[in-house]
């Protein structure tokens, strides 16, 4: 038998290198799970994910509604995670954290994951550039951006940020969109809110995507959440709307919170809203009569013999005479400048031109309403969610004696006192009435043969056949709205040059002669242009025969919609043209061959074309009117058949032979 014998020194040792030996092995073993999961992963979006260079891992948005003594307190937590697959995604290092008077950023975190042989490195950001972005046309607003450059980006690498917001303000939550430009593998909302907060909420464009909502109730709080999994990237079409009209996103809002048994509404119903409008508007209204303006007033509607005559020369006063800039910074985005400053400034924005157009039409013995409105951008009604999400914009409603009520917008530079502007049409509109009183009307879709074009020309054969013609076109409605700012105050020349695709004939040999343009400055009549053209190498001569296509001008509406395409196509304006082509064909021939007449009626346009011809003039009339402000794809296959009915029509010419 063999005995140790171990001093107390000698043990410690032993057991302080087992000690060691354990926890190296154990942190070996951990680091090595760690980065067989890490890989594992990487791996697994590499498979599912092949031919894309990033995805979105995580898009987490967490919205904390709590009450503080007497008054609610809201804070949200984004968090974005981003795989980076390829060196391709090295383009995408960017992000950008957006913080202003009422969502103000409290912290971020941002930070690159670069992958190691065992497990990852984190790497902070520390390039972070803050400034002031525009944003939308706005002149300026508090909108302090920061962005913020992740390090070392490469392949397998990811980007995360992390960003906390305090809300100042209840009635303007944010909004969450679970899909990104990139496919996303998961994107989620919650909101924790107290349980004497009434939280109320809706979901749009969930139908295709797999989303799923659930609900916990505690003592103290509810919590809701959505969870989307695997989503496409979203994709912006020429001509489409806003993506809030596919996307699927969740609008939430509080309706009201209770403290000791007295409930606060906030955002219940839409009165709830009008009278936080009214309110900020009612705290910049003048107090006194104010002597310019006043004057002003008696002086541009001395000659009006009736109120609505007083009314248009109210309106084309702001309009032409106060600049619109857009202005935000806090409660400005919400409470208009003094119809006094805006006067004395000559500018305003939205808000303040509005203030100064309704207190100038009261001055003038009218009276009319502050608006608020939604742009066709923002899919949104106040029926649908009474909250400031459904509007951007401010006008004044103004009913004359019979009752019709226009819809008066000055930020329209080119507008006229009976057009709404052409983004609002079809839009519901808050009418403030008084402090307790308002109403909710459609703005109404304008016409298309409110919005015609008619180009009527008459042309002939030189010898050399040479077309030389003179032609007129006249602008009605939105379509003169539209080419204003193209022409208006601007030189000849460039009148000319801007003119030509609206009256191109025939081929690009087309060449304008001689110009003028009448009713430039009358917004109430058609703007017409008077021109004189010629043609080269149009038409063809074969023996005696003359061959040529009337139809000089397509419609150039008339275009096919790609067979690819997802999303609705948003027309500006519904409109009507009217194309006259008259042919002085030359003496001693007669027309032996004109096309039949075509005539295409449907759901989404009106189309005709007739043939009339007389002993020396055979004339070509098209007329078109589009009956859709929106094209949905439903409707696609109708527009692409009968546009292959007209342009087979169009290529056919008449024959001409000599008697």
């Amino acid at each position: 038998m063999m005995y140790f014998i171990f001093d107390n020194q000698t043990l410690t040792g032993v057991f302080c290198k087992k000690r060691f030996l354990v926890i190296y092995t154990l942190l070996f073993l951990l680091l090595s799970t760690f980065s067989f999961a890490q890989n594992k992963l990487i791996r697994q979006i590499q498979s599912d994910y092949p031919k894309e260079s990033l995805v979105v891992l995580e898009n987490e948005l967490f919205v904390s509604i709590d009450i503080d003594h007497d008054s609610l307190k809201i804070s949200t937590r984004k968090r974005l995670d981003k795989i980076h697959l390829t060196k391709l995604s090295s383009n995408f290092n960017e992000e950008k954290i957006f913080s202003s008077f009422f969502n103000a950023l409290q912290s971020f975190e941002a930070f690159t994951m670069k992958q190691q042989k065992r497990g990852w490195k984190k790497i902070p950001a520390t390039q972070v550039e803050s400034y002031n972005e525009d944003s939308r046309g706005i002149f300026f607003d508090d909108v302090e951006t920061k962005k913020i450059s992740f390090p070392a980006i490469s392949s397998n690498s990811r980007s995360i940020l992390i960003a906390n917001h305090i809300v100042k303000e209840p009635r303007l939550l944010p909004s969450f969109y679970f899909q990104s430009i990139f496919k996303t593998k998961n994107a989620k909302l919650i909101i924790k809110a107290h349980k004497d907060v009434s939280v109320s909420f809706k979901e749009f464009h969930f139908k295709e995507f797999a989303i799923s909502y659930s609900k916990e109730t505690s003592d103290d709080y509810t919590t809701h959440t959505w969870e989307g999994k695997e989503l496409p990237e979203f994709t912006i079409e020429p001509e489409s709307t806003s993506i809030a009209s596919y996307s699927p996103h969740v609008i939430f809002f509080i309706k009201g919170f209770s403290i000791e048994g007295n409930y606060i509404p906030v955002l219940s119903e839409l009165k709830d809203l009008h009278q936080w409008y009214f309110d900020l508007i009612s705290s910049n209204k003048p107090n006194n009569p104010y002597s310019s303006i006043d004057s002003l007033v008696s002086v541009i509607t001395e000659n009006s013999s009736n109120p609505i005559a007083k009314a248009r020369s109210v309106y084309y006063w702001v309009r032409d005479n106060i600049n619109y800039v857009a202005f935000e910074q806090g409660l400005l985005g919400f409470v208009p400048a003094s119809p006094e400053y805006v006067f004395d400034t000559r500018y305003g924005d939205c808000k303040g031109m509005a203030t100064l157009l309704k207190y100038m039409l009261s001055q003038a013995g009218l009276q009319s309403y502050l608006t608020w409105i939604g742009t066709r951008e923002i899919p949104y009604s106040y029926t649908e969610i009474p909250t400031p999400q459904v509007d951007n914009h401010m006008i004044v409603s103004y009913r004359d004696d019979d009752g019709k009520l226009y819809f008066l917008d000055p930020t329209s530079k080119y507008g006229t006192f009976e057009l709404p502007s052409s983004m609002i049409q079809g839009k519901q509109a808050l009418i403030s009435i008084s402090k307790d009183s308002f109403l909710t009307e459609h703005v109404p879709l304008v016409k298309s043969m409110d919005n015609e074009v008619i180009d009527s020309v008459e042309f002939f054969l030189e010898e050399d056949m040479l077309i030389r013609g003179r032609g007129v076109i006249s602008f009605s409605g939105y379509s003169r709205v539209g080419l204003l700012p193209l022409i208006y105050g601007k030189p000849k020349s460039i009148q000319k040059e801007r003119l030509i695709p609206f009256l191109i004939k025939g081929n690009n040999t087309f060449s304008i002669d001689s110009l003028s343009i009448e009713d430039l400055e009358d917004p109430e009549k058609p703007l017409k242009v008077y021109y004189t053209f010629s043609v080269k190498d149009y038409c063809r001569k074969v023996g005696d025969e003359i061959f040529i296509n009337l139809n000089l001008d397509e419609l150039a509406e008339l275009i096919k919609i790609p067979p690819e395409r997802k999303f609705s196509i948003e027309n500006e304006f519904l409109i009507s043209k009217k194309l006259i082509q008259v042919f002085c064909f030359p003496k001693g021939y007669e027309v032996t061959f004109n096309p039949k007449d075509l005539v295409i009626f449907n759901e989404v346009f009106n189309l005709s074309v007739n043939y009339n011809k007389s002993s020396d003039k055979l004339i070509l009339e098209q007329k078109f009117s589009l009956n859709k402000l929106m094209l949905h794809p439903r409707h696609f296959n109708v527009w692409n058949k009968a546009i292959s009915e007209y342009k087979n029509y169009v290529n056919e010419s008449a024959v001409f032979a000599k008697k």
